[in-house]
């Protein structure tokens, strides 16, 4: 059921902070509204670590899969402006992860307009 694994995820999110890419992108999937709290969360913490360190590739990766994560729960245009604003980035590693975040909002069904 689609609430248990939206639990599920989000806890998963707590307990492994380190690992988080893949339970972001398995919540921009779910896209379940009640995931927004602790997205919003993970995406302040996000920006921050970036903001601190901007070639450390984990938190970039994680604060562009989870914009797309709120994107898809929100729909709100700035997350995917986040991603999209990462395409740009001067190193093949920061503009894959975008190309990858964006794969992930279009392949689930939810092509950015």
């Amino acid at each position: 059921d689609k609430k248990r694994a939206a639990k599920f995820l989000t806890n998963c999110l707590k307990a492994f902070p380190k690992t988080r890419g893949n339970f972001l992108q398995a919540l921009a999937d779910l896209a379940a509204p009640e995931t927004t709290p602790d997205l919003l969360t993970v995406h302040k913490e996000c920006s921050y670590k970036v903001a601190e360190n901007a070639h450390d590739y984990g938190p970039i990766g994680d604060l562009l899969y989870c914009s797309a994560a709120l994107y898809r729960t929100t729909k709100k245009a700035s997350y995917l402006d986040i991603i999209t604003s990462y395409s740009h980035h001067p190193d093949k590693g920061g503009r894959n992860q975008a190309e990858n975040a964006l794969r992930g909002v279009s392949s689930a069904g939810n092509s950015p307009s």
